[in-house]
């Protein structure tokens, strides 16, 4: 995934959670991190994607907590909203939506 921004989007419209975005609490020192989804908002949707059930949507999907998977997946399809951190990927968006420190997180999967 070299060369990849990563864009911490905590402030996504159909999130029930946190809600707001993480750089108006913090700043990114790496030029790489986002911290708002305002710098490639306008073109998310044109993007090739990871998971593919999330072309043409990645701005307005909705997701549902799956308790037996212990992991979010997209509302539409049932899909988990990740993708295997340890191969690299074509597509130029990967979409990790998981709750932070469950097993589904990068360091524990």
């Amino acid at each position: 995934m070299a060369g990849r921004v990563v864009v911490v989007d905590t402030g996504y419209v159909n999130s029930r959670y946190f809600g707001d975005h993480f750089g108006n609490y913090f700043q990114s020192l790496q030029s790489k991190l986002k911290l708002s989804v305002d710098c490639v908002a306008e073109s998310l949707d044109r993007m090739d994607v990871f998971p593919a059930c999330l072309r043409g949507r990645v701005s307005t999907y909705a997701h549902v907590y799956d308790r037996d998977a212990r992991r979010f997946c997209d509302a539409d399809t049932k899909l988990p909203l990740t993708f295997d951190f340890s191969r690299d990927h074509p597509q130029e968006l990967l979409v990790h939506q998981q709750a932070g420190g469950s097993r589904s997180s990068p360091c524990c999967g």
